[in-house]
């Protein structure tokens, strides 16, 4: 079996085309090693039924239907073995799937999208989200006002 860090290296260097979607359960499986996989936890259960699952902050008034964001995790898996997990936002009637990002506000608390003093997600996580959401995804980033950087590598 491959390393976490090795398998994170491989999302990472995956091209879109590399994914596909299957519908039921909602996965991503990489291709050229359909060992790897990304599964979201909870399938079965519509997320956008559930109150605790719907996220918002000012941040996402950047977006179309900001009103309508939900948070899902979704597995990393290697085989049968679950060996990390992505939390993403389902952005803008699922057209995208944005990993979870950094958030810093610049005001307590934020009223709206300029009050944050920056907002990132990691190389990787842009790769997922790429896997996830196709060639839209660098639009979503622009949208968004988020930054990609790498601080610990992949």
């Amino acid at each position: 079996m491959p390393s976490v860090s090795e398998l994170r290296r491989m999302i990472y260097e995956s091209q879109t085309s590399d994914w596909k979607f299957i519908d039921a359960p909602p996965e991503y499986v990489y291709k050229p090693e359909p060992d790897l996989r990304l599964e979201e936890k909870d399938y079965g259960e519509d997320v956008r039924l559930h109150n605790e699952n719907s996220f918002y902050e000012p941040w996402l008034d950047n977006f179309h239907h900001e009103q309508d964001v939900f948070q899902r995790r979704f597995w990393l898996y290697w085989g049968s073995s679950r060996i990390d997990y992505v939390d993403v936002l389902w952005i803008d009637e699922g057209r995208c799937e944005l990993p979870l990002p950094v958030r810093t506000p610049s005001e307590s608390p934020p009223e709206g999208p300029e009050d944050y003093e920056e907002i990132y997600i990691s190389s990787f996580d842009a790769a997922v989200g790429r896997a996830m959401s196709g060639g839209d995804f660098d639009h979503y980033l622009n949208v968004g006002n988020i930054e990609i950087r790498d601080e610990n590598g992949v």
